[in-house]
């Protein structure tokens, strides 16, 4: 009976400890190991076949980070295809994921795509490691938190990207990582935790210039609060100036080698010609991905929680805490900036459905963690509310996430 006892005392820690992690590699399972040594192919098969094929390029070139390279010789930009080139050399965000992937290639010996495929895949559930580790901070629930991860990790295209090739969901981690340490650091002035974010947000933003935006509306954030208090840290400064000097530095660089050698990714923006043209775009995109960024279940989530919220804080302005505050000025400016962002490149948006997780994922995210947080802690009938709500949504949009899976990779004559 005692070592009964002590065996079952032991599972209850351990499922205590690690049922995240359980969860999250049960979903990997679920959603990803059909698929984990899938050549590049199906939708956006030539972008993330240009990852691919940096990470091969490392293990060409004796892994010299710096001279990152693919196998094409006539570069698009410039050039338009029309000019070949002596070099395979491409500019190109900071590739730290393709050369970590090229690593990993180098010691198991293997070049196949379940390599870089799994990197991929380990990164983003370290992120949403965080996710719940954030929500664990905020939420005074035990459950909710898991729901939380489950609803955000359903996205369809999350999901398909997810143990794919592009650097979105390695930088979508770590701002998910970021986002962790800045709230840790508004609860307790962590000094420690605010390095940490910044560390983690200039790697987001390094490999996706995108994610700089957040970084940004740190920044303002932090400015605002110099302006308040009238009180200057060097430390966090400090931090902010290198890591924006690393953002900066390398984004020269990688002008330099885009003149010198040209390259095979974008890198201008592609703003509408007119108002008119904006309006036609956002009505591709509404029909065209509009229930893959997001299920009908989700949207629906969303306007309920928000609608809630501001019922609850219409009677009960105190419901509102200060880090909810500073988490919601936060929210705002990281919005405005992705919106900024987005109508510069508009055009991109049509046919690059993974330009939403440079965008309004983390975002989006975010505020579904403020609204969460908001109601959990109001009082126990609308915890309950929410922790049914998103339990059902979750029961719901976790086969379409499977099916989203096997949908997104029906072929025909036109593929």
């Amino acid at each position: 009976n005692r070592s009964s006892n002590l065996l079952r005392s032991i599972m209850k820690k351990i499922l205590a400890k690690y049922s995240i992690v359980i969860v999250l590699l049960l979903m990997a399972f679920l959603l990803q190991w059909k698929y984990i040594n899938e050549f590049p192919s199906h939708i956006h098969a030539w972008a993330q076949s240009d990852r691919y094929a940096l990470a091969l390029g490392y293990n060409r070139n004796e892994f010299d980070f710096f001279q990152p390279e693919t196998y094409v010789m006539n570069h698009q930009f410039p050039g338009s295809l029309q000019y070949a080139n002596k070099s395979t050399i491409t500019a190109v965000d900071f590739p730290i994921h393709d050369y970590m992937a090229a690593l990993l290639m180098n010691l198991f010996g293997s070049t196949a795509p379940w390599v870089f495929r799994l990197y991929i895949l380990v990164y983003s559930l370290i992120g949403l490691f965080f996710l719940y580790k954030t929500c664990d901070l905020l939420v005074k629930d035990k459950i909710i938190p898991f729901l939380v991860v489950i609803f955000a990790a359903t996205s369809r295209v999350f999901v398909y990207y997810q143990a794919g090739f592009l650097p979105s969901i390695p930088s979508v981690a770590n701002a998910l990582i970021a986002i962790y340490f800045y709230v840790k650091y508004l609860q307790t002035q962590s000094r420690k935790s605010f390095c940490w974010s910044i560390f983690f947000l200039t790697l987001a933003a390094l490999s996706r210039l995108p994610f700089s935006i957040l970084l940004l509306a740190i920044i303002i954030y932090e400015a605002f609060q110099v302006l308040i208090h009238r009180k200057l840290s060097i430390l966090k400064w400090a931090t902010l100036i290198i890591s924006l000097l690393c953002v900066g530095l390398y984004f020269l660089y990688n002008h330099h080698l885009q003149k010198k050698y040209g390259s095979i990714f974008l890198n201008y923006a592609l703003p509408p010609k007119n108002f008119h043209e904006f309006k036609v775009i956002l009505k591709v995109i509404w029909i065209k991905w509009i229930y893959q960024y997001f299920t009908k279940v989700h949207y629906v989530v969303f306007i309920i929680l928000t609608g809630a919220a501001l019922v609850l804080l219409l009677f009960r302005r105190n419901a509102i805490l200060p880090v909810h505050k500073q988490m919601l000025g936060l929210f705002i400016l990281f919005l405005a900036g992705n919106a900024a962002y987005s109508v510069m490149m508009i055009q991109q948006f049509p046919a690059h459905d993974y330009y939403f997780l440079d965008t309004f994922y983390v975002p989006s995210i975010l505020f579904l963690v403020i609204l969460v947080s908001i109601l959990s802690g109001a009082n126990n009938l609308l915890r309950y509310s929410t922790l049914l709500l998103l339990f059902l949504a979750c029961i719901f949009v976790l086969p379409r996430a499977v099916r989203s899976q096997e949908k997104r990779r029906l072929t025909g004559n036109w593929d």
